[in-house]
């Protein structure tokens, strides 16, 4: 039932790459679960990244692959154990730290496709992906799905909803910075994420590498 919901939502969402990622990473784990076979996150992935290729090789070539894939790479090397998040310290470290992955995971996608970096996006997530999730989502879902009544009512609240999070984000609208690495720069930073470099130096170098300038011939 859970499985068929999820193929469900993917179709009802358009199918976007993130959305087909997560089913094809739901769909391994629950196989490996009825067989009782132990996974880890990265073997989800691999199996996720390899599905969608084969049914359609070029989206690899694609930004929203890259990003996609980059981010829950970026997760799965550098993300937060779930299991320690105990209190509401431990939840906002855990977020922030969440924040940190999931960026650091795009930042070769990032780098190459828009040599744009959000001053402020670690902090704007820590704030807007919950809101997103627990908020906005779920009423644009349940207005989406068509239910008599309760349709139009959760449009306007997912509306008034979106509303509010745009308004609360107005202070963080600065101009990006522009890191100009280059292929090569952009290569640097794959090489860094699919690495096994400890975090701290992990971050150092993409900092470094995010300071490159590319020196027109």
């Amino acid at each position: 039932i859970s499985l068929y919901a999820a193929w469900s939502y993917v179709e009802l969402a358009g199918s976007p790459v993130s959305a087909v990622r997560a089913l094809w990473m739901c769909s391994a784990a629950m196989l490996f679960r009825a067989f009782g076979v132990p996974s880890r996150a990265e073997d989800l992935v691999g199996m996720a990244a390899c599905a969608t290729v084969v049914f359609e090789p070029c989206v690899v070539s694609t930004v929203s692959f890259q990003l996609s894939y980059g981010a829950v790479c970026g997760l799965v090397r550098f993300g937060p154990s779930m299991n320690r998040i105990r209190t509401w310290k431990g939840a906002f470290l855990a977020s922030l730290r969440t924040s940190v992955a999931a960026t650091a995971g795009t930042l070769p996608a990032l780098a190459w496709w828009f040599q744009d970096l959000s001053a402020f996006g670690l902090l704007v997530n820590v704030w807007a992906l919950p809101w997103v999730a627990t908020v906005v989502a779920p009423l644009a879902f349940v207005s989406a799905m068509g239910l008599p009544r309760v349709s139009g009512l959760s449009g306007h609240l997912g509306t008034q909803a979106s509303e509010l999070l745009l308004l609360s984000l107005k202070p963080f609208d600065v101009e990006p910075l522009h890191p100009a690495v280059g292929s090569f720069g952009a290569l640097v930073l794959a090489a860094i994420l699919v690495s096994r470099l400890p975090a701290p130096a992990s971050g150092v170098l993409a900092l470094l590498v995010l300071c490159l300038r590319v020196v027109p011939l």
